[in-house]
């Protein structure tokens, strides 16, 4: 007489939970939650005797002082010294340097996924799941357009600084703005002082924001993977090259690409796994090859030879800048075992959630322009050799 009663509590906390998921959107309120997630606890406890525990799905982290970050150290072994190289024969062609784009790519969305396929190590035992998958999603949030694009001037200001302390001074804008090839660049539309925004897709789960500084318009080449060009797109290119041809110069593109999460999973797929977990660190860091110097030279005008002088290791400023918080859950947990406990088959767990970064500005912007400052020091090395 007690499995009746056992099943019926199950199927209507189930239909609770569900009801929840379908007019909720997402639970405003953290008591909700709180009793969401218990409420599956207990369903677990009914079918199987033993009270789960609450799953962490993130590290906490203290806020920074933003007074208090420091500007990590960049060796020459975080660089890819083999590319390193050939950028530096381009240098040698010339005295003279142009710097007709400075960008700063903001990561701004990430998520990683995990699964398990327990069917062969389930064999012959009473499990009530055959496979779990489990997918976090993380957004930043909290940080505007403007604070992005001080970042950007700030950091383009620190960069100038560092080549005329390093005895290196680059073609003033004023010189080569009018030239014809630099006026046929196809410019990008966020040009004006807004950030341009790149949905990777594709099987990339990032989302950037592309920062110019004001002094200097926004452009992309067939390299970039953030930018509007695409692969093929070779029209920007051709009129750098011209650009460095009249005017003898080395044309200097620096990016660089700051990241805001670290996302950690415990594999796809595995046999011999009963669970899945993913999880998230908050870590603003410098991301290796999107960072890079971009250089091109051309003797003769139509065929200019680009290098790039990339990082090539991830590079984490330490500190807290903000707090995570689940916006979205769906989680068939509780179905699952209240099925399998009514027909004795073993069902496919399914967890979804979505959190967002609330970022501190000022944190967040220390942070990040103590890892500009950081690669800005080792472009403006490697430029004066």
């Amino acid at each position: 007489m007690k499995r009746p009663l056992i099943l019926s509590a199950l199927l209507i906390c189930c239909f609770s939970l569900n009801t929840q998921a379908q007019f909720g959107g997402f639970l405003k309120d953290v008591g909700k939650k709180v009793l969401k997630k218990e409420a599956e606890r207990q369903v677990v406890k009914a079918v199987t005797g033993e009270l789960a525990p609450p799953e962490e799905a993130f590290e906490s982290v203290s806020l920074i002082n933003p007074d208090a970050v420091a500007i990590p150290t960049i060796s020459d072994k975080d660089m890819d010294s083999r590319q390193g190289r050939r950028a530096e024969k381009l240098l040698e062609k010339s005295d003279k340097i142009l710097i007709p784009a400075f960008r700063v790519v903001f990561n701004t969305q990430a998520s990683a996924s995990a699964s398990t396929d327990s069917r062969l190590i389930n064999l012959g035992s009473s499990s009530k799941t055959s496979d779990t998958s489990m997918t976090m999603k993380v957004n930043l949030g909290g940080v505007t357009e403007s604070a992005l694009q001080k970042i950007a001037d700030e950091a383009y200001a620190d960069f100038l600084a560092g080549l005329k302390a390093s005895g290196k001074e680059p073609i003033p804008y004023d010189e080569f703005k009018n030239h014809e090839s630099y006026k046929e660049i196809d410019f990008a539309e966020a040009s004006a002082g807004k950030a341009f925004f790149k949905d990777m897709k594709m099987g990339d789960p990032r989302a950037f924001f592309v920062q110019s500084p004001k002094a200097l318009p926004l452009f992309f080449l067939n390299s970039d993977q953030f930018g509007d060009q695409g692969i093929f797109g070779l029209g920007n290119w051709k009129k750098l090259t011209a650009l460095s041809h009249d005017l003898d110069a080395v044309i200097v593109i620096p990016t660089i690409s700051i990241d805001f999460v670290q996302m950690h999973g415990s594999g796809k797929r595995s046999l011999f796994k009963k669970s899945s977990s993913v999880k998230m660190q908050q870590e603003v860091s410098l991301i290796p090859q999107l960072s890079n110097l971009y250089v091109l030279h051309a003797k003769p005008k139509v065929a200019g030879d680009f290098q790039q002088y990339p990082l090539d290791e991830e590079i984490v400023i330490p500190g807290g800048y903000g707090k995570a918080t689940l916006i979205k859950e769906r989680d068939n947990t509780a179905l699952v075992y209240a099925l399998s406990a009514a027909t004795g088959t073993a069902g496919s767990v399914s967890k979804r959630s979505e959190y967002m970064i609330d970022a501190n500005p000022e944190a967040y912007a220390a942070l990040a322009l103590a890892g500009c400052k950081a690669l800005n020091g080792k472009y403006t090395e490697f430029l004066k050799k």
